[in-house]
């Protein structure tokens, strides 16, 4: 009895630290299309993109005031695990805005490597917790996500996803497929 109440322990552990330390992915899938994002989030298997709140809407191209918006908006719950939505390396912390020391303001710049060779990705509200230039595998953990509701009441907790394609900006909506 004594084995198998240690061996149901041991087998928590590891599988927690899996999750904690990024060894495997949250639940997805790899879909079948060509070019769709791995789960970026723990606690949103699907990518789903976050739709309208007090503070308007996650889709590519959403009114921002005097601009638009540059990305899309991954719903994710505070302190969840965000995983590399492609095979990249680590190119280094992004910030959001600047003269901001809000603990949100915090982000990291992926580049593709593989077939997303070519594609670049910010993704901030983000705490990075990968060294740069570390290769990473699509799914990988990089970091977890920051409250963003803290001073934002009313907004959804989301990471911004911002995509970009021989360093253009592109629409990222079509990737965010499962």
């Amino acid at each position: 009895m004594k084995f198998f109440l240690v061996a149901a322990v041991v087998l928590g552990v590891i599988a927690l630290s899996q999750e904690v330390f990024g060894w495997r992915e949250c639940g997805s899938g790899r879909s079948s299309r060509k070019k769709c994002f791995e789960q970026i989030c723990c606690s949103n298997p699907s990518n789903q993109i976050r739709g309208w709140d007090a503070y308007g809407s996650g889709a590519y191209g959403a009114s921002r005031g005097s601009r638009k918006h540059r990305g899309i908006d991954i719903v994710c719950s505070a302190g969840s695990s965000v995983y590399a939505p492609f095979p990249a390396t680590v190119l280094r912390r992004s910030i959001p805005y600047r003269n901001n020391n809000a603990a949100y303001n915090n982000g990291i710049y992926l580049q593709g490597t593989g077939s997303w060779a070519g594609y670049r990705v910010k993704m901030w509200y983000v705490t990075k917790q990968v060294r740069n230039g570390k290769k990473l595998s699509a799914g990988s953990y990089i970091g977890s996500m920051t409250d963003r509701t803290i001073h934002a009441r009313g907004m959804t907790n989301h990471v911004h996803v911002q995509l970009e394609k021989n360093r253009t900006i592109v629409n990222p909506t079509s990737y965010a497929c499962q």
